[in-house]
Parts: structure tokens; sequence; C-alpha cells
């Protein structure tokens, strides 16, 4: 009987010791009242060790203990932040918008906008897929850079801003060529009319101007066609899209050109969609 107990003991103790090699961060915590500096400080160790849950659970205590402090604040923000870096993207958005609601003057509030862009933006799928998060987070890097031009958060939210475009634009690119191959052309065109008009800074619109004037030419706009190659060999006379145009009219006997005199209103006519 006594081996017995003894065996089971053995094995108890094994356990305990394998466990303790590996140190999984506790559910719970008991937290008494400290000092906030304390606690704050305790949560940042926290990050540092990995420990997200409970620089969460700390970061909370910094709320629950000192509620009107400038550091309640600070931990709301930093609340987004460990949320973010859990990736849990939707309680971060959460989060940083709950700091910038509750705290609507703070000095941070351009972090925090930057971050809940930056939770959208982490999220983004190739142009396959639904675009609603590029939308989201085009807008939250838009508003930044609106409301706080001269932020140190500005600069790089321009620069992801751009990159949403770019990735907005190519969705669009996507389904006018879906259309294309379908022969579906007055769809196709409007797709592309809108990436010249609403992306013209993007990667995409030489394309667009080929395809543009491509759809045109199937359609038997020839004018239209012609005045659309103009355009990208005007813009971008290097382009390998422009020099594909300028095969595809030749080809029908064509070369690019404006055919109206009002050079300014064909441009503005063609980047207005087909109603």
């Amino acid at each position: 009987m006594t081996s017995v107990r003894f065996s089971l003991v053995s094995v108890l103790l094994t356990g305990l010791l394998v466990s303790g090699c590996s140190t999984p961060e506790p559910e719970f915590e008991l937290i008494v009242e400290e000092p906030i500096r304390v606690l704050y400080d305790r949560a940042l160790v926290s990050i540092a060790e990995g420990k997200y849950g409970q620089a969460s659970r700390r970061f909370q205590e910094v709320e629950l203990q000192h509620p009107y402090s400038v550091w309640a604040a600070r931990a709301q923000l930093m609340s987004g932040y460990v949320l973010y870096l859990k990736r849990d993207y939707d309680g971060a958005i959460l989060a940083f918008d709950r700091y910038v609601e509750l705290n609507p003057s703070a000095e941070r509030r351009s972090y925090a906008e930057y971050m809940a862009g930056l939770s959208y933006f982490e999220q983004i799928v190739d142009v396959g897929r639904d675009q609603f998060l590029t939308h989201q987070a085009a807008e939250r890097f838009e508003r930044l850079i609106e409301q706080f031009p001269d932020s140190e958060y500005a600069r790089d939210a321009r620069v992801k801003y751009d990159l949403t475009q770019d990735q907005l634009a190519g969705k669009h690119m996507e389904i006018g060529r879906f259309y294309q191959v379908r022969n579906m052309h007055t769809g196709a065109i409007n797709r592309f009319r809108r990436v010249i008009k609403d992306y013209s800074t993007t990667s995409h619109v030489s394309e667009a101007l080929f395809r543009l004037s491509e759809s045109q030419l199937f359609l038997g706009l020839r004018e239209d066609a012609q005045m659309a190659a103009a355009v990208l060999g005007y813009n971008y006379p290097n382009s390998a899209w422009y020099r594909k145009a300028y095969d595809l009219l030749v080809h029908n006997q064509l070369t690019p050109k404006a055919q109206s005199k009002s050079w300014l209103k064909d441009i503005f006519d063609m980047l207005n969609p087909l109603s």
C-alpha cells in the first residue's frame, strides 16, 4: 500500500514539474488596490513579457481603481493596443473608438484614430474578396489626415491610405476584366472609367485606359477609343499598355487622337460613367 501511495505522489510531482516548464498565463488574478503608477507599470511589464491577457486585466484595473485620472485615459488607449497585439482587431477598434468617444479633445486622439485604421488595414484581403475592410481603413486614415495633418502618424497614414486606394482600384479592375471576357462591355467601361476618375493616382490607371479603349472599340465607339488611347499616350508614353493600345488601334486602321476640338470636355465626358 505504501509503494502505491509513493507512486501516486511521484506521478503528481512529475506532473507539477512538467507543467512548471511552461508557465501558462493565469486566467484570473487578484489585484489589490495599489498606487496607480504601480498598476500601470505592471501592465507595461506584462506587455513586455507577452502576457497580453494579464496586461489587459491590469489596464482595466487602472480604470476601475482610478477612473478620473489621466492614467485611466492612458489605460483605455493601452487596452486597445493590447487587443491589437493579440490580433483581436474588432476588440481593438471598439477600444480605440471608446477612447475617442470618452476623450474627444485628448492629445493622443490621433494615435487612437491611427490604430483603429491600422486594425482595419491589417485585415485587408486580396482583391478577389469583399473590400469592406479596405473602405473602412481608408476612411479612418483619411479622417486622421484631415483632422491631424501635422500628427506624427499622418505620414504613415498617407502611405497606407494610398495602398487602400490601389487596392480598391484593383477591385474595380478585376470586375471590369470579368465583364470584358464575358462581352459585357458597357459594365466594363463603367468600371474602368471609375478607376480613371476616382483612383487617378493609383498604379492601375494606365491599364484602365487601355482596357477602356479596348471595350469602346469592341462597341464601335471608335472616336472614344482613339481618345482614350490618346490620353494614355499623353500621360504614360512609355507604358506597355500604351504600346498595346497603339497596336490595337493600328490593327483597326486607327491612331490615338482626339477627334473633337474640345479636348478638355471630351476628357471630362470620358471620365464620367455611362448612364
